[in-house]
């Protein structure tokens, strides 16, 4: 069986948001929440060179900060990886990547609210890094949308911040 994914139509995401070729787009959990409430799930073959529609990519940059230690101030790290060539999506192997994500699929909860992509964006975290033991998720903050409607890949994908 096919694949299910989430998906918003391209227009409908330029009726909510000012449209931006490339780049961040600053947006609030209320645009998000009318997103994951009109939403649908299609094929992902279907989906992966329709441009009239956007896969919904919950995608987040992994950060720890060291704690302050006597004078020295704090640090903050951040989590790049390179894709494999292995990659299942060709599209995107071999390309470096400042946080983690992935599509979004129908699960058992359904709730239509941001709700909803904070625990996808949960579950590709826990598919995609190995967290140490004494790891924790402290905080998922929605802060806009990525898009890229210069590559291939991006014109079909809608990356929601984390």
């Amino acid at each position: 069986m096919d694949e299910l994914v989430f998906a918003f139509s391209t227009a409908g995401f330029w009726k909510l948001l000012p449209y931006k070729e490339k780049g961040l787009i600053r947006e609030n959990s209320e645009v998000l929440k009318k997103i994951v409430q009109n939403g649908i799930f299609r094929k992902r073959n279907e989906l992966e060179e329709d441009p009239s529609f956007k896969q919904i990519i919950p995608y987040a940059v992994i950060s720890c900060k060291e704690p302050e230690r006597s004078g020295v101030r704090q640090s903050q790290s951040f989590y790049l990886f390179r894709r494999t060539s292995g990659q299942t999506e060709k599209r995107l192997q071999n390309l470096f990547s400042l946080g983690v994500g992935g599509h979004m699929n129908p699960g058992n909860s359904m709730e239509h609210e941001e709700q909803f992509l904070n625990d996808e964006l949960k579950r590709e975290l826990f598919e995609e890094v190995r967290l140490l033991n004494d790891c924790t998720i402290e905080d998922i903050e929605f802060i806009g949308f990525i898009n890229d409607d210069t590559i291939p890949v991006s014109r079909v994908h809608m990356t929601s911040y984390s």
